[in-house]
């Protein structure tokens, strides 16, 4: 059981780069948010995002991101960035504002880190390099603006 005080778990509309290796529909991004760490993406190609689009009137900003690394695949995660950003042109780039790095392979486990930007942002989402966007579960906390 996770409890929230002053936040909430964010959603929206999922984002990110289409398909999958070997175009399995079980491994697109939204096996990313399916609440299942047992699933997982494996996309198509090595580079690609993932993560929400909060709609036209929403806002939110972010205090902490959790995620839980694909099997056997943590290393992929290394150098993965979270950003954020209100310009939908730069959705899926790193021209949005960076707001994390995962600087190693994380623990086959749920990992967590705190975000100190106060910006809230129509979009946020996970930017893999390389690593074919290799992660069971990602999750975002913080408080949609009013």
């Amino acid at each position: 059981i996770y409890f929230l005080v002053g936040e909430e778990k964010l959603t929206g509309t999922v984002i990110g780069t289409p398909g999958s290796w070997s175009n399995n529909p079980a491994t697109t991004v939204a096996a990313a948010f399916d609440g299942n760490i047992a699933t997982f993406v494996d996309g198509a190609v090595a580079s690609g995002y993932l993560g929400f689009d909060f709609g036209a009137s929403v806002k939110a900003k972010l205090n902490r991101i959790r995620y839980y690394p694909r099997t056997g695949n943590a290393a992929r995660m290394n150098g993965a960035r979270l950003y954020g950003t209100n310009d939908p042109d730069k959705v899926g780039t790193t021209n949005g504002d960076l707001l994390h790095t995962i600087t190693t392979a994380p623990a086959y486990d749920w990992n967590e880190a705190t975000i100190t930007s106060t910006t809230s942002y129509r979009y946020l989402y996970l930017y893999f390099a390389t690593g074919n966007l290799n992660v069971s579960e990602l999750e975002f906390y913080g408080v949609k603006d009013n």
